[in-house]
């Protein structure tokens, strides 16, 4: 939703004017700013250019935008398990919960995070359950849905928006350990 680029990961364009900006070159990373990969990726933003635009953002298809998530989710599934094929490893793929979707019953600070993530970003509640719906309907061995951990939960677990802080991360660890060992890993 920040992006308007389903593909992309969150914060995209924040990090993407951090690594263009100054700061990188003060955080003594400059020299990647003279590597020819970075001159590639420069080349090629500019050409797609993703900010700049002017005007009212139109409304999204937040159901093309939550298919188009999953979708790519879904690709990454495929490329992680070529490569646990090859290397011999084991991969599981567990889908975590947000603030912005799921069954909890928020706290005051946790309803704060959420109208502050959605003010920030005007349809992203609505987009964030569309994907997770979605998300909830995949049914493979190796795919663990925890979007609904907290769901009886009363106190505040969430740090932001999509961060749980420390209990909630404890809570996440032990639901990851009972799939694990329940799935023989």
């Amino acid at each position: 939703m920040q992006s308007e680029l389903a593909e992309v990961h969150s914060n995209f364009l924040s990090t993407k004017r951090l690594f263009e900006s100054q700061k990188l070159d003060q955080a003594r990373f400059g020299y990647l700013r003279r590597s020819y990969t970075f001159q590639a990726l420069t080349l090629f933003a500019n050409k797609f250019a993703l900010a700049g635009r002017s005007g009212p953002r139109p409304a999204p298809d937040t159901d093309a935008m939550a298919h188009t998530t999953l979708s790519n989710y879904l690709k990454n599934i495929e490329i992680v398990e070529t490569m646990a094929d090859h290397y011999k490893f084991k991969c599981v793929f567990v889908w975590q919960p947000t603030v912005m979707a799921g069954d909890k019953p928020l706290t005051r600070e946790e309803e704060g995070l959420r109208v502050s993530e959605e003010k920030a970003n005007p349809g992203s509640e609505q987009l964030f359950r569309a994907t997770y719906q979605l998300a909830r309907q995949i049914t493979r061995p190796d795919f663990f849905y925890l979007g609904d951990v907290f769901g009886d939960r009363q106190e505040t677990i969430y740090a932001d928006f999509s961060h749980p802080g420390p209990s909630g991360n404890q809570l996440v660890a032990t639901r990851m350990f009972e799939v694990l060992q329940q799935q023989g890993h």
